[in-house]
């Protein structure tokens, strides 16, 4: 009788240790999964936006475009808020999921459009800090008939060679504008230029050590690390620990073997083999 009832008490401790061992595979394998699933998504909705970046660098920002609304603030500030995937990316919970490769340049990009869109605001209190200077300066512009909104030329903010001599002439006090406003228009146009070319798309680094790209090169090298990012298999991607899921794989075909073995001792198994 006391046989029978160790060898019960060593039964039911063996079911319950391989029960235990299965609950937290299991946990392991559903927190797995939840990880696989979410980078899916996340890989998709940092595809959709890249893509929508792509869009507006090319729209916007062509060092070819004459667009008029190319020069209004809206349009060239880039809405960070709606860049979800983004976000949540860099946010910390998710970058182990993730290559350092892609984290680096993902934040490049990131940083450089938040950068430009202060660049840009930074612009728009300068031309509109003081009104009476920026009416007056509008109100010269239109009677040599150009506009300090809309600027005529070949390259995008910059002025032509007329309006350039005007400028010139006048900040020496010999052109048609008043000294103020020929200083504030060149001012503007500078600013200008540097919004729609050098700060964006322009220079392929702001310094020379190469370490800071520009927005644009972030964009062009985001969107390979993403071409490479999806390239990993199920089993390959990032993050995927292996020396932890050989072992819970382990545990569960050793608890397996406990269960379909009866009573049987676990180590007493092991030896056997």
């Amino acid at each position: 009788m006391l046989d029978r009832i160790g060898e019960l008490v060593r039964q039911f401790n063996n079911v319950n240790f391989s029960f235990t061992v299965l609950g937290i595979s299991f946990t392991w394998v559903l927190y797995r999964l939840n990880q696989y699933l979410l980078r899916n998504s996340l890989l998709k909705t940092l595809s959709t936006e890249l893509k929508w970046i792509g869009m507006w660098f090319g729209n916007k920002y062509d060092r070819n475009s004459h667009d008029r609304n190319w020069y209004h603030p809206s349009s060239m500030v880039i809405g960070l808020k709606n860049l979800i995937g983004i976000q949540t990316i860099l946010s910390g919970n998710c970058i182990n999921l993730f290559s350092t490769d892609l984290i680096k340049n993902l934040s490049y990009l990131y940083g450089g459009l938040n950068r430009f869109n202060q660049h840009v605001e930074r612009h728009t209190t300068f031309v509109h800090a003081d009104p009476s200077l920026y009416a007056r300066a509008c109100k010269e512009l239109e009677n040599i008939s150009f506009s300090i909104t809309t600027p005529r030329g070949y390259t995008v903010g910059i002025p032509d060679e007329t309006l350039k001599s005007y400028i010139e002439s006048s900040l020496n006090g010999k052109g048609p504008l008043p000294q103020d406003v020929a200083m504030f228009i060149d001012q503007v146009y500078k600013s200008n230029k540097w919004l729609h070319t050098d700060g964006i798309a322009g220079d392929i680094y702001y310094n020379e050590a190469n370490e800071v790209p520009t927005p644009y090169l972030c964009y062009k090298l985001t969107s390979v690390s993403l071409t490479k990012e999806n390239a990993y298999s199920a089993l390959r991607y990032p993050g995927f620990h292996w020396i932890m899921d050989a072992l819970v794989f382990f545990l569960v075909l050793l608890s397996l073997l406990g269960l379909f073995l009866g009573g049987a001792e676990l180590p007493e198994f092991i030896s056997y083999l």
